[in-house]
């Protein structure tokens, strides 16, 4: 490895302990994608997980993509039923929850930020950034990057998928 290699390895390793290894050309790109009215979802989506690293702060998420989301709170036992076509009721136990949203509104949707933390409680600054994922009207929601909590985001059962 030359010295060079090294170096960019080492810088690199560094960059993923504070905040992820994308360069600074992928953030200027992503957030041009991000403030741009011509993007789609999925772009969206992949833009927010090079913007905001895992365990960013609900202060810090908003600073990178700036206003006009919204903070939503789901908390409490959700029921699922679903009546199959020509079969009985499927039905779940409750399960409790306890989690926090930043919605930012677009074409078909929002582009939804999941916060959640291992307090409990409801402290804004205790939550930490652990997904995003697209937030269909009236639809599922699609996550690409992590978790597997439902966010609340419509009144159908959302899905959500690594």
């Amino acid at each position: 490895m030359t010295t060079s290699q090294h170096i960019r390895f080492i810088s690199c390793i560094m960059s993923i302990l504070m905040q992820g290894c994308a360069s600074n050309t992928d953030r200027a790109n992503a957030l041009q994608v991000w403030r741009s009215p011509k993007s789609n979802q999925d772009q969206l989506v992949e833009a927010v997980q090079i913007l905001v690293p895992l365990k960013t702060k609900p202060g810090e998420a908003i600073k990178i993509l700036g206003p006009g989301g919204a903070w939503v709170h789901w908390h409490g036992p959700t029921f699922f039923a679903y009546a199959h076509p020509n079969q009985e009721l499927e039905t779940r136990e409750p399960t409790p929850h306890d989690y926090c949203t930043l919605e930012y509104p677009t074409s078909g949707g929002s582009i939804s930020l999941m916060f959640s933390t291992a307090k409990g409680g409801h402290n804004f600054n205790e939550y930490r950034f652990v997904s995003v994922g697209f937030c269909e009207t009236g639809g599922p929601a699609t996550n690409r990057g992590g978790g597997g909590v439902a966010s609340g985001c419509s009144t159908n059962e959302s899905v959500m998928r690594k």
